[in-house]
C-alpha cells in the first residue's frame, strides 16, 4: 500500500481526528503543559477504535513534540509544546545568495534568544509561503498544525496573500525594509531620520562636497529624498559621485571609490556610505587611493 493510499485509508482518517482532537485540547488549554492525558484504554472508549489506532495517532503527537510518554506512568502534555515555545525567523533569501550583515545579525540574535531561553528558535531560508518548494512545505506544515508559537518574517511583503499568514492561532511580526501593509504588526527603519543625521554629521565636520555610495534597493527607495536633503543643505553632488553599487561584490565597491578618489580625480571631502555592507570594500578603495580618513575625506 502507498502513503497516498494509507494516509486516505479509514484507519488513517481516524488517526487524523483523534490527534487533531487532543492537538486541540493541548492548544486551547484544556490539557495544560506537563498535564496527564487520558489513558489508552479511555481514550479507546472515548473514540470506539482499536488501541492501534489510539497508539499511532499519539505517536503523531510525540514526534511533533505536543505530548511524552513516561512508560507505565501514562502519557503527559509536553512542559514545552511546540505552539508555545517554537519560533521560527523566515528568510525569503536562500544562505550565501546575496545575504547581508544585517541578515546574519537577525541569526545570531535569534540563536542567543534560544541559548538563553527555553525557546527553540528555527531558521527558515529560501521562503515563498506557497507550496513551491520543500522549505516552504514544510513551514507551512508546522504552521498548519500547530507547531510554531510565532513567526517572525523577513521582509515579508512577498508573503502577502499566502497561507503563511492566513492561519489562525499563531503570533506574526515582520522587520521590513519599509513601511507596507501587512495583517502583522512591522518594525521598519527610519531611512529619512538616518539620511538626515548623517548629512548633518557631515556638515557640521566642514564638509560641503559629497560623495555616496548606495546599494540598488536602498536607492530606489531613497533616491529623492537623498538628493532634495543634500539640495536643501546646499551640499555640492554630481551625478557620477552618486555610485550605486551591489552590497554583495567588495570589488566592485572598491573600484568605485577608486575612481572617486583616483589621480587627477575632482574629489569630494565627504563620503556617505548609506549601506554598511560595503564599509569594507569602501575602505579598501581609500588605502589604495592613498587618502587619508578623515584628513582628506
Amino acid at each position: 500500500m502507498t502513503e497516498a493510499q494509507q494516509s486516505s485509508s479509514p484507519a488513517a482518517a481516524k488517526q487524523h481526528v483523534i490527534s487533531e482532537h487532543l492537538r486541540k485540547e493541548i492548544i486551547e488549554g484544556r490539557l495544560a503543559p506537563g498535564g496527564r492525558l487520558p489513558t489508552q484504554v479511555q481514550l479507546v472508549e472515548q473514540f470506539r477504535v482499536s488501541g492501534v489506532t489510539i497508539q499511532r495517532a499519539l505517536d503523531r503527537l510525540i514526534r511533533e513534540g505536543f505530548i511524552f510518554t513516561r512508560g507505565r506512568n501514562g502519557t503527559f502534555v509536553a512542559t514545552h509544546p511546540p505552539h508555545l515555545y517554537s519560533y521560527g525567523v523566515v528568510f525569503r533569501d536562500q544562505p550565501r545568495m546575496g545575504r547581508s550583515r544585517y541578515h546574519e545579525m537577525l541569526e545570531a540574535q535569534a540563536f542567543r534568544l534560544q541559548r538563553a531561553s527555553d525557546r527553540k528558535v528555527t531558521i527558515f531560508n529560501g521562503i515563498t509561503g506557497r507550496e513551491d518548494n520543500e522549505s516552504s512545505r514544510r513551514l507551512l506544515a508546522l504552521v498548519r498544525s500547530h507547531q510554531m508559537a510565532g513567526l517572525l518574517m523577513i521582509d515579508g511583503d512577498t508573503f502577502h496573500g499566502t497561507p503563511l499568514l492566513e492561519e489562525k492561532g499563531i503570533f506574526r511580526a515582520a522587520i521590513m525594509s519599509r513601511k507596507v501593509d501587512l495583517p502583522c504588526p512591522i518594525i521598519f527603519p527610519d531611512m529619512t531620520g538616518m539620511i538626515d543625521l548623517a548629512l548633518d554629521t557631515l556638515v557640521a565636520r566642514g564638509r560641503r562636497r559629497i560623495a555616496t555610495l548606495i546599494t540598488v534597493p536602498v536607492h530606489l527607495e531613497i533616491g529623492d529624498y537623498l538628493r532634495n536633503a543634500m539640495r536643501a543643505r546646499n551640499i555640492t553632488t554630481y551625478d557620477r559621485w552618486r555610485q550605486i553599487v551591489p552590497h554583495d561584490i567588495p570589488e566592485a565597491v572598491r573600484n568605485s571609490v577608486l575612481m572617486l578618489m583616483g589621480p587627477g580625480a575632482e574629489r569630494p571631502d565627504g563620503l556617505f556610505i548609506v549601506d554598511d555592507n560595503l564599509v569594507e570594500g569602501a575602505s579598501s578603495g581609500l588605502v589604495e587611493a592613498g587618502v587619508n580618513v578623515p584628513g582628506d575625506i
